[in-house]
């Protein structure tokens, strides 16, 4: 009806990898309202965690409203250098280790342009959207609290921050509690820079959205490491 907001949820059937054709696959997804429609090609793969490490970024911009009214999904998506941030989730426990939720870190780096480094923050979100199971905000200094609007979730992580003259780097050791009841990771990640540029991983933020997409990683395959031979 006319005047009115509604959240409208759809479930996604997940789709497995296969490790023969590591390939993630998309399902369109058509939104109309009266004779406008939009469609959109979300991931429903979950992601397994292999050895190096898992990508993580570029995040991208907000979307602009020229963007969403013309269906661009990537318009004015990208930063620049000087704004980029990217980083990968890695396993630094030793390989063979029987609980695969342990010695996870989500390594970070922020590319610096003018602006207020005290005013550098990053959120980093584990769990549903909605009810997260943590959700962290960490400044370039190393302080952690709750991201804004998340309520009082989960343990602190252990964080390390380090400031360099082009960037900053970020690392997060994650609790075990951030994997879910069927031992996946779903993660999704912002950044506020010192000029106040917003940006996002997985997925694009609309301006005024309270949390990031996620993405969900499984780890199980990571310590399945074979010995080639010839």
């Amino acid at each position: 009806p006319p005047y009115v907001q509604q959240i409208v949820q759809r479930a996604i059937t997940p789709v497995r990898v296969d490790p023969r054709t590591p390939m993630l696959e998309t399902r369109p997804i058509t939104v109309g309202i009266g004779r406008w429609s939009v469609q959109h090609q979300p991931i429903v793969s979950r992601i397994p965690a292999r050895a190096p490490y898992v990508r993580i970024g570029p995040l991208l911009a907000d979307w602009t409203m020229s963007a969403l009214v013309n269906n661009r999904p990537m318009e004015q998506a990208s930063l620049p250098g000087n704004r980029a941030t990217v980083g990968m989730l890695r396993r630094i426990s030793k390989p063979g280790r029987l609980n695969t939720r342990l010695g996870w870190q989500l390594y970070l780096e922020c590319a610096l342009a003018d602006g207020d480094i005290e005013a550098e923050e990053v959120c980093i979100y584990v769990g549903p959207r909605g009810q997260p199971a943590a959700a962290w905000r960490i400044t370039a200094d190393g302080q952690i609290s709750n991201a804004a609007g998340a309520g009082q979730y989960g343990d602190v992580a252990d964080v390390q921050t380090r400031v360099l003259s082009d960037r900053w780097i970020l690392q997060v050791t994650l609790p075990e509690h951030v994997f879910n009841e069927n031992g996946n990771l779903m993660l999704g990640i912002t950044r506020t820079d010192g000029e106040g540029v917003h940006s996002a991983w997985p997925r694009r933020m609309i301006p005024g959205q309270d949390e990031p997409g996620r993405l969900i990683i499984t780890p199980t395959e990571f310590d399945e490491l074979r010995v080639g031979g010839s």
